[in-house]
């Protein structure tokens, strides 16, 4: 038995809202570099 099927159900709600969020964070983080890149990588000596 894992911790986290001890854990009330709102509990784990909020966990994984919390990790969607992460994620969500990591992706429009990454989106934002690949777009800086394309839009700049000929300053920064990248064809």
């Amino acid at each position: 038995m894992n911790l986290e099927d001890t854990l009330p159900d709102d509990v784990k709600d909020e966990l994984n809202e919390a990790a969607e969020e992460s994620k969500r964070e990591k992706e429009r983080t990454a989106r934002k570099k690949r777009r800086a890149k394309t839009k700049y990588g000929h300053l920064m000596g990248d064809e």
